[in-house]
Protein backbone atom coordinates (compact mmCIF):
# COMPACT_ATOMS: atom_id res chain seq x y z
CA UNK A 1 0.00 0.00 0.00
CA UNK A 2 1.23 3.47 -0.79
CA UNK A 3 0.09 7.00 -0.18
CA UNK A 4 0.35 10.44 -1.76
CA UNK A 5 -0.07 13.68 0.21
CA UNK A 6 -0.52 17.25 -0.97
CA UNK A 7 -0.64 20.20 1.39
CA UNK A 8 -1.22 23.64 -0.06
CA UNK A 9 -3.43 26.67 -0.18
CA UNK A 10 -1.14 28.87 1.88
CA UNK A 11 2.18 30.46 1.08
CA UNK A 12 3.86 27.08 0.53
CA UNK A 13 2.91 23.79 -1.10
CA UNK A 14 4.23 20.40 0.02
CA UNK A 15 3.96 17.08 -1.78
CA UNK A 16 4.96 13.79 -0.15
CA UNK A 17 4.80 10.18 -1.33
CA UNK A 18 5.58 6.75 0.03
CA UNK A 19 5.84 5.32 -3.49
CA UNK A 20 8.04 5.96 -6.51
CA UNK A 21 6.85 7.62 -9.75
CA UNK A 22 7.20 4.23 -11.46
CA UNK A 23 4.54 2.70 -9.17
CA UNK A 24 1.02 2.35 -10.52
CA UNK A 25 -1.91 2.96 -8.19
CA UNK A 26 -4.84 0.98 -9.60
CA UNK A 27 -7.34 1.56 -6.79
CA UNK A 28 -7.52 3.71 -3.71
CA UNK A 29 -9.41 6.20 -1.60
CA UNK A 30 -9.48 9.98 -1.73
CA UNK A 31 -9.46 11.78 1.61
CA UNK A 32 -9.64 15.58 1.72
CA UNK A 33 -9.46 17.81 4.78
CA UNK A 34 -10.32 21.40 3.97
CA UNK A 35 -12.14 24.34 5.52
CA UNK A 36 -15.62 25.00 4.17
CA UNK A 37 -16.10 28.31 2.33
CA UNK A 38 -17.63 31.08 4.40
CA UNK A 39 -19.14 32.83 1.38
CA UNK A 40 -22.02 31.56 -0.75
CA UNK A 41 -19.96 30.45 -3.75
CA UNK A 42 -18.51 27.08 -4.70
CA UNK A 43 -14.77 26.64 -4.13
CA UNK A 44 -12.59 24.22 -6.10
CA UNK A 45 -10.53 22.17 -3.65
CA UNK A 46 -8.77 19.92 -6.15
CA UNK A 47 -8.57 19.80 -9.93
CA UNK A 48 -6.55 17.31 -11.97
CA UNK A 49 -6.63 17.20 -15.77
CA UNK A 50 -5.02 14.73 -18.13
CA UNK A 51 -4.94 14.53 -21.93
CA UNK A 52 -3.18 11.18 -22.33
CA UNK A 53 -4.15 8.40 -22.91
CA UNK A 54 -7.71 9.77 -22.90
CA UNK A 55 -8.89 13.26 -21.92
CA UNK A 56 -10.10 13.28 -18.32
CA UNK A 57 -10.84 15.75 -15.55
CA UNK A 58 -11.29 15.27 -11.81
CA UNK A 59 -12.66 18.27 -9.92
CA UNK A 60 -13.64 18.29 -6.25
CA UNK A 61 -15.61 21.31 -5.08
CA UNK A 62 -16.98 22.50 -1.76
CA UNK A 63 -20.50 23.74 -2.43
CA UNK A 64 -22.37 25.63 0.33
CA UNK A 65 -25.68 24.13 1.40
Amino acid sequence: MGWLAYSGGGETTDVHASITPESLIETGALVIEAPLPSNLRAVTLLEVASLHPTPSLLRVQSIPG
